[in-house]
């Protein structure tokens, strides 16, 4: 799944810019042919990135927001109290 050949196949569809290093090629000579400082870029930003860290709940707040904050949006329950209902329902 993620050796030299699943790693090439993917660069030929244009998608997953490799993890492992030694198939990164791949995708810099297939996916981003062409792509002008491609292959600057990601290693920059990849030295100086920081990583999106969530709490260990995360999916569940996130989906308690995509059921409630359409109420506080569509002004059907105040966003204190749909904020107050998210807190809670992650809680538990």
């Amino acid at each position: 799944m993620t050796g030299p050949e699943a790693e090439q196949y993917l660069a030929e569809a244009g998608r997953a810019f490799a993890a492992r290093k030694d198939f990164q090629k791949y995708w810099y000579d297939v996916a981003a042919a062409g792509v002008v400082g491609a292959r600057e870029a990601l290693p920059a930003a990849l030295k100086t990135a920081e990583p999106y860290v969530t709490t260990p709940n995360w999916a569940v707040v996130a989906s308690l927001f995509e059921q409630y904050a359409p109420l506080a949006f569509g002004g059907t329950e105040e966003p204190g109290k749909v904020l107050d209902t998210i807190q809670s329902l992650a809680n538990q």
